[in-house]
């Protein structure tokens, strides 16, 4: 396979994870449009309608980070790919809570936080000067880690906490990350594409469409989707073997 071969290769992954998130749509209420806000909502928010809305959010950034990739802008990709992270960690710490009774505290502190968010307009903005309070990430990865290894939920804590970090540089435009686009032979930062870059990108955004490939066959099996789960699964075989991953 050629880089652009690995690209489009990919794509047939993110298309089946798009197909997973209609089918998951299908099962929940649909929003209803809301005269005041002037945007769809939901009337009864849960977890499940919170875990479907991340898992469309990470479809759409890898579609994104694919075509960066494709540009050699791998700045944006990694930043991207940081989302889609972030977005995991957050499906398996309220993921976690359905296998719980009653759905914990701590749970539906995460759920009222992302539903009772609002689009403020500047002026709105203005009046306040007062960002809303957000949930601290270090109290979404420790279950992370209990619901992907419960034999050894530290450990996987601490993956997950390292692997969002080896991105968080391109979100935060940190020093070492604006680095890796100057060439030195010409002495001149490369802001339209970094084309030696684009291998090591397709393999990242492989690895981070292989783990959202086995949460969304998770979620497909407590919906009771079988044959996405098996197709999902099937995916993530046939993806291990491909030389867009290895």
């Amino acid at each position: 396979m050629d880089q652009g071969e690995k690209i489009e290769y990919l794509r047939k992954h993110i298309t089946l994870l798009e197909q997973g998130v209609n089918a998951f749509n299908e099962r929940i209420a649909q929003p209803k449009f809301d005269d005041t806000s002037r945007r769809f909502l939901y009337e009864e928010p849960n977890p499940v309608i919170f875990i479907v809305l991340k898992m469309a959010r990470i479809v759409t950034a890898f579609y994104a980070a694919l075509e960066l990739t494709k540009q050699g802008l791998f700045e944006d990709a990694g930043a991207i790919c940081r989302i889609t992270i972030e977005c995991r960690h957050d499906i398996d710490f309220v993921m976690e809570g359905l296998t719980e009774d009653p759905f914990r505290a701590n749970k539906q502190e995460v759920l009222d936080d992302f539903f009772n968010k609002e689009i403020q307009t500047p002026e709105e903005m203005m009046r306040t000067m007062k960002k809303p309070p957000t949930i601290p990430r270090k109290k979404i990865y420790p279950a992370v880690g209990r619901i992907l290894s419960p034999g050894d939920p530290d450990r996987v804590q601490r993956i997950s906490k390292v692997l969002e970090e080896m991105v968080s540089g391109y979100v935060h435009a940190s020093y070492p990350h604006i680095m890796e686009m100057y060439e030195g032979t010409g002495e001149h930062f490369s802001m339209s594409g970094v084309q030696m870059r684009i291998p090591t990108f397709i393999k990242q955004v492989a690895l981070n469409i292989h783990a959202s490939l086995n949460q969304f066959a998770i979620l497909a099996k407590v919906m009771n989707l079988t044959e996405l789960k098996s197709q999902l699964l099937a995916s993530v075989k046939e993806l291990e073997n491909s030389e867009a991953y290895k």
